[in-house]
């Protein structure tokens, strides 16, 4: 009988919840007397008056602005950062922004310390220990759009853009030193954004929970009160969206359900969902959470027999199916879904990424050159054997 594996948990860094956050608790955790590099993103900061509670919090200190981080982070800004840290002797990192200002701030923070060549060799797959991280710019956040799970976990993602790559860097450097989570701060958020964050949460929270582990109950019955969460925070914040209270449970609930914590225990998280969905974003520069969803039918329903038990599981807890066969119930999960995501005004059909199906191919052979070829490995997903060949099949069952 399968059943939770053995983990260790570990996450250090602190996180300051509520109200007012950055006016009472921000000058009490930026090190004294630290030359700080704030990083942000296209401006919105400054418009929700975010910027200016930052600055009055950071009186005294000095502080060096970065701005211009953009969706889908580069490396090339990233690098661009990193000489006006070595320049200016900056010495701490301050993230105000989304998933991508955190993501951003992240692969900085390591690349501003980094002796092993080319910060790029920290996204080999397989990496020579020479080339691991081994120290990095202290830094916290302040996250003004739930979504990654960024400010309360060990990841992060850039994009090379000369040669169309998404990559990823993983290290317990990587857990902020803080994170200050004040749901106000969300308010002036275009319902795109905030639909993007809600089912970019939901995509992740999946990964972890349709799986074929069983005897999990802890994370699949955490899973499934996390979703339910999103799903009515949607349904609030779609109405209004100053309603603080869905503000603060949408963010929390992005928090719990990225930070790894559902995955404690899971032998067989899948993410093959989430390596395709990165490799469109690659080519086509489309908003992650909209290339995870288009992704999603296609993904389940190639996949929908090994993941029968918690696609029906899914259809039972989270959808309340009682009705019809295992079969039907299978089906039902992936059809409510979908039915779920277009209620939330989300896309789900492959056109709407900008891509061709000339482009399944390219990301076909993108999956066998670098999870096969570079990383050494059989395949992505669950099982690991999900191939190029495997890659194109999904992608045409995305067209519906």
């Amino acid at each position: 009988m399968s059943g939770m594996s053995n983990f260790i948990h570990y996450n250090p860094t602190k996180i300051i919840f509520g109200k007012e956050t950055i006016q009472k608790n921000l000058k009490d955790e930026v090190p004294k007397g630290s030359k700080v590099m704030m990083i942000y993103g296209g401006g919105s900061i400054k418009k929700n008056g975010t910027y200016d509670k930052v600055m009055t919090a950071l009186d005294g200190y000095e502080v060096t602005e970065f701005g211009g981080v953009k969706p889908n982070p580069s490396y090339e800004l990233a690098m661009k950062a990193v000489k006006v840290i070595k320049d200016k002797g900056i010495d701490f990192l301050l993230a105000v922004g989304g998933g991508s200002v955190l993501d951003s701030t992240k692969f900085i923070a390591l690349a501003a310390v980094y002796e092993a060549g080319d910060p790029w060799n920290m996204t080999k797959m397989n990496k020579s220990e020479e080339e691991e991280p081994t120290k990095v710019v202290p830094f916290g956040a302040i996250l003004t759009l739930p979504a990654t799970g960024s400010e309360a976990n060990m990841w992060t993602v850039v994009n090379k853009n000369e040669t169309n790559e998404k990559r990823f860097v993983g290290s317990p450097l990587l857990f902020p030193k803080f994170s200050i989570l004040d749901p106000e701060t969300t308010y002036s958020l275009p319902w795109r954004q905030t639909r993007n964050g809600i089912v970019d949460t939901f995509i992740h929270i999946i990964e972890y929970y349709v799986n074929d582990d069983d005897n999990t109950s802890v994370p699949d019955r955490f899973a499934e009160s996390l979703i339910t969460i999103l799903m009515e925070s949607a349904v609030a914040l779609k109405k209004n969206p100053n309603d603080y209270v869905a503000r603060a449970n949408f963010f929390w609930a992005s928090t719990q359900g990225n930070n790894g914590s559902l995955g404690y225990g899971i032998k067989r998280q899948d993410w093959g969902l989430h390596w395709i969905a990165h490799e469109i974003t690659a080519i086509s520069n489309a908003d992650h959470a909209l290339t995870l969803a288009c992704v999603v039918k296609g993904y389940w329903t190639h996949q929908k027999e090994r993941k029968a038990s918690k696609l029906k599981m899914m259809a039972e807890k989270v959808y309340g199916v009682t009705e019809g066969t295992d079969e039907e119930k299978v089906q039902a999960c992936i059809d409510k879904t979908v039915e779920w995501l277009h209620s939330v005004d989300m896309p789900t059909n492959m056109s709407e990424c900008n891509i061709t199906k000339e482009d399944y191919i390219k990301i076909g052979k993108k999956i066998d050159d670098f999870y096969i070829k570079e990383c050494g490995m059989k395949g992505i997903g669950s099982y690991g054997d999900i191939t190029g060949k495997e890659t194109i099949e999904i992608l045409n069952l995305c067209d519906f």
